[in-house]
């Protein structure tokens, strides 16, 4: 049985290498863990089982995209991937979007991005297709979920086009207490 608990087993939260720490596969982690709760409980808002009232912020019910609503918070990072599963599971009916999205997570590494993640589950449901479990026109709604909510576009790094902008955020942490918060760069600017 999967769940929320035994998905967070999975994968590294966040790891550092020369390009410094990178919290992506958090955002994994918990997106595939807060949509198998849901999915298994029939219910996209899976915050009433652990607090017996529905949290407005954390429910598969949402519009996040990437790189927008992405800040470095792995649970809130991660309701972009659980809100597409949920969208696609809208779309496909709940075995087959439990399907896709549990083969797609065996194609990821334990240090997937959002954009990995795109990729296995764009890469799975054309498997799906070709086996007959899948229709080519719903093969086509999951990657325009995904393009919709911009995962292909999040890898380690986010490549800007001539001209773009876009606010970044930082979520500065202290683990020892556990309290964290959220500065937009146009915060620390002088005015």
């Amino acid at each position: 049985m999967i769940s929320h608990s035994r998905v967070d087993l999975e994968t590294s939260y966040f790891f550092s290498d020369e390009h410094g720490w990178f919290m992506g596969p958090g955002a994994v982690d918990e997106g595939y863990a807060d949509y198998w709760s849901a999915t298994r409980q029939d219910d996209p808002h899976h915050s009433t089982y652990a607090s017996g009232a529905i949290d407005q912020d954390r429910t598969l019910l949402n519009d996040h995209t990437c790189p927008a609503d992405v800040h470095g918070e792995s649970h809130e990072d991660g309701q972009v991937v659980s809100g597409a599963g949920w969208e696609i599971r809208e779309a496909l009916g709940a075995e087959r979007a439990d399907q896709l999205m549990y083969q797609a997570y065996g194609l990821l590494s334990t240090r997937p991005t959002l954009g990995d993640l795109a990729e296995a589950l764009s890469a799975t449901a054309w498997d799906l297709e070709s086996a007959g479990i899948l229709t080519a026109e719903e093969a086509e709604v999951v990657e325009l979920v995904l393009d919709e909510r911009g995962l292909r576009r999040c890898g380690r790094f986010l490549a800007l086009q001539d001209g773009e902008a876009m606010p970044v955020n930082l979520t500065v942490f202290y683990w020892l207490t556990g309290a964290s918060w959220k500065l937009a760069c146009r915060d620390l600017q002088d005015e």
